[in-house]
């Protein structure tokens, strides 16, 4: 009897995460494929959402502005999912942790992924990546990959930036760089990094 009323109750806050949309954020079971787990499928039309970075190169332990925007006034994002990943899905660098979003431990690395903190509403957001120290070789090529949830039936998930490398080289270049018009649009969401 106790051991029944305790699966229930499990069941029941389970089934309530679902149906709120898990609105503190994605949870570590999205890691791997970077699903909401709404229980929808993923939109395969052009999402009305982008990134932009603020550096064009990036060194070993770089902090890294990322914005996280809406192309145009009336979209706007609750929910989204950020990591930085290599063509073999080797997860890259840390998210900082700042008031207005969360790290998420992914695949057993701290502060590896990005999520909401809550299911606001936004337009915008900036997240601070980290690049990775030590590099064991000179230049890494990686993708920024991120979901975003509109509503409990719109998401896009795992867009993809082009590649960019990470390197242990110093270099004087920096610009700010629309990623909008760097997807790769010839990438779905269930492609490999090439």
């Amino acid at each position: 009897m106790v051991v029944t009323s305790i699966i229930l109750l499990i069941t029941f806050i389970h089934n309530l995460q679902i149906l709120d949309g898990f609105s503190l954020g994605a949870p570590i079971v999205s890691c791997e494929d970077m699903l909401p787990q709404h229980g929808y499928k993923p939109l395969q039309t052009e999402c009305p959402f982008s990134i932009k970075f603020f550096k064009t190169y990036y060194n070993d332990r770089s902090a890294i502005e990322v914005t996280l925007y809406s192309k145009n006034k009336k979209d706007r994002f609750t929910g989204f999912m950020a990591m930085v990943k290599d063509k073999n899905n080797k997860i890259y660098g840390t998210f900082e942790e700042i008031v207005d979003y969360s790290p998420l431990t992914c695949n057993f690395q701290e502060k590896s992924a990005a999520t909401q903190q809550d299911n606001t509403p936004l337009n915008n957001i900036s997240l601070i990546w980290v690049s990775p120290e030590k590099l064991v070789n000179k230049d890494i090529k990686v993708r920024l990959h991120v979901s975003f949830v509109k509503s409990m039936e719109e998401c896009w998930v795992g867009l993809k930036t082009k590649i960019f490398k990470i390197t242990r080289e110093i270099t004087k270049k920096s610009a700010s760089y629309d990623f909008a018009k760097a997807f790769d649009s010839s990438s779905s969401p269930t492609d490999s990094i090439s």
